[in-house]
């Protein structure tokens, strides 16, 4: 038997696939493309400044791709294999998990290999202009790439435990964030609030607490890099040991995925349903009628309304995140006074929220017509008397339900930080330009909402995976508008340059946010009116593609029509 033939086998198929050679081309492209607008926007500046700006723009790009690659790539390759039924397959011949596991890796991220090898020699050009080191630069490449290797590792694992794909792309989200954001802030915590309290009693060195946490953190070691550059700093003295650190844990993840897989790819009795089996006879609580009334009522609202409401996780999980940003809120709120009612901090805390807010609506818009077109449901149910219209007006029916709330309980506690925030001593500018900020980042945050449960549905219904539905979706909506923005800003600089020369005067930051604003409602637009036209005539002919197209070859008598 050949060593590893899965890994072989998918290797072959990604070589011949279109997407492989488009990922490298896309890659270094937009590092061709990253290096001209900041040589334009910073030609005023000496060429080793230049270079160190172009460096950090990079490095930093290529890292944000690293740790998203696990969530983009591989967070659910294992579990997509189970919901077809394909993986007990492989599992009848003498495969081992390590066969699966392995193959499975690297077929899904043979594509982000390859992207950053393709970006890597854009990243080393500052190294020919001067200005930086070429320790800075392997430094960075090796961090670089051990955040890749443990990102597809959390990606594998939790797409070995998971079956939905909702639940594969959030258990990687969520391990990211408690490997990256969590793990660092809960250091914080201890040191302030247990190791200090002591250290009045017994002097300890608060920098080198707990220190082993940020080994284990990769931006720490990033901005440990990139610290080489600005300060000329040495080779930070643990950098072997945390990189060795990190390396290992992305291989314990990939021994624990090949040791699960094996036990876990079998298809298991719903305990729920076996719990209401058993408990058929018994009387119905309270709470049992409850929920069936509610369920009752929503089926005669809309039974696509019901379809899109009766998963009550997206409800609480929407609930948990606002939760949370409130309880930061409060605590900054009882540690700073006064002061944590500035107009800035209240933006920065409703961005955070509308933010989490609009990702949980671009997920749940894009997972039901993905799912039951996938599954050929759609098909069948348009083969009755319900129309396309009437499967959408449900959709937005039970976004309604769900998001409804969440949405009046944002815009309420902005007004309320607004409020506060005109109560503390500003200047007239600020007065003027927190609430404008505020009133522009309110309606964005609306239109946001609207577009995204549209082009969720219109991408879910277009696509054949969830995570490309999702990623496609927030892309499109939330982030293309910042990438324009920021495209233009750079415009912006080099013909600001040019006016000054001749006289002209600066940007003023109402002119900013009117153009940011601009560009956010054009783009929500567009997005609106193309998933809207794409739902209302390309509705049934995606709803049939999973069955094919019945193609029948004409005999020598009825000739070539």
């Amino acid at each position: 038997m050949k060593l590893l033939p899965v890994a072989e086998r998918e290797l072959r198929v990604a070589s011949r696939r279109r997407g492989t050679y488009w990922a490298r081309l896309l890659s270094a492209t937009l590092g061709v493309l990253a290096v001209g607008l900041i040589l334009l926007s910073t030609n005023n500046l000496r060429p080793q400044d230049q270079s160190q700006i172009l460096f950090v723009t990079l490095s930093v790009l290529a890292f944000i791709y690293c740790l998203a690659s696990g969530v983009l790539t591989t967070s659910d390759c294992v579990s997509e294999e189970r919901r077809e039924g394909t993986l007990g397959l492989l599992f009848l011949t003498n495969l081992r998990g390590y066969d699966v596991v392995v193959g499975k890796l690297v077929a899904s991220s043979a594509r982000s290999i390859l992207a950053v090898l393709a970006l890597l020699p854009v990243v080393a050009l500052p190294l020919l202009m001067g200005g930086v080191d070429g320790r800075v630069v392997w430094t960075v490449a090796l961090v670089t790439g051990n955040t890749l290797f443990v990102s597809l590792a959390i990606g594998v694992l939790v797409s070995v435990l998971t079956r939905d794909a909702r639940h594969s792309a959030g258990g990687a989200v969520a391990l990211l964030l408690v490997w990256v954001a969590l793990l660092p802030l809960l250091r914080m915590l201890l040191i302030e609030y247990v190791i200090r309290p002591r250290s009045a009693t017994a002097p300890l060195d608060l920098r080198e607490a707990l220190h082993w946490i940020l080994e284990v953190n990769p931006v720490f070691w990033f901005m440990s890099a990139l610290d080489m550059l600005f300060r000329g700093a040495a080779l930070p003295a643990n950098l072997w040991r945390g990189l060795l650190i990190q390396h290992l844990l992305g291989w314990v993840l990939l021994v624990a995925a090949c040791v699960v897989l094996p036990r876990s790819w079998r298809d298991r009795v719903d305990s729920r349903a076996t719990a209401v089996s058993k408990a058929s006879g018994a009387a119905e609580t309270a709470r049992e009628r409850e929920r069936r009334l509610w369920r009752a009522g929503l089926l005669d609202w809309h039974p696509f309304a019901w379809m899109v409401a009766r998963d009550r996780r997206p409800w609480w999980s929407t609930w948990l995140g606002l939760a949370v940003v409130a309880a930061v809120w409060i605590w900054g709120f009882m540690e700073v006074r006064a002061e944590w009612l500035a107009g800035l901090v209240g933006l920065w805390t409703v961005f955070s929220a509308g933010l989490w807010l609009k990702l949980r609506v671009a997920a749940v818009a894009s997972r039901h017509l993905q799912e039951h077109r996938r599954s050929g449901a759609l098909e069948l149910v348009l083969s009755t008397p319900v129309t396309p219209e009437s499967m959408v007006r449900g959709n937005l029916m039970g976004l309604r339900h769900l998001f409804l709330p969440p949405l009046v309980t944002v815009l309420a506690a902005a007004g309320l930080l607004l409020a506060a925030s005109l109560g503390q001593e500003q200047s007239w500018s600020d007065r003027t330009e927190i609430p404008l900020t505020f009133a522009v980042g309110l309606v964005v945050l609306v239109l946001d909402l609207v577009t995204l449960a549209w082009s969720g549905m219109w991408r879910g219904l277009n696509s054949n995976r969830y995570v490309r539905a999702y990623g496609t979706t927030v892309g499109m909506v939330l982030l293309l508008p910042w990438v324009l923005f920021v495209i233009s800003l750079i415009a912006m600089a080099v013909v600001g340059d040019y006016l000054r020369m001749n006289g002209g005067g600066e940007t003023s930051y109402l002119t900013l946010l009117g153009w940011w604003a601009a560009i956010s409602v054009t783009v929500d637009l567009w997005q609106w009116t193309e998933a809207r036209r794409g739902l209302t005539r390309r509705f049934r002919e995606l709803a049939a593609e999973p069955y094919g197209t019945i193609r029948v070859k004409p005999t020598a008598d009825e000739g070539t029509p």
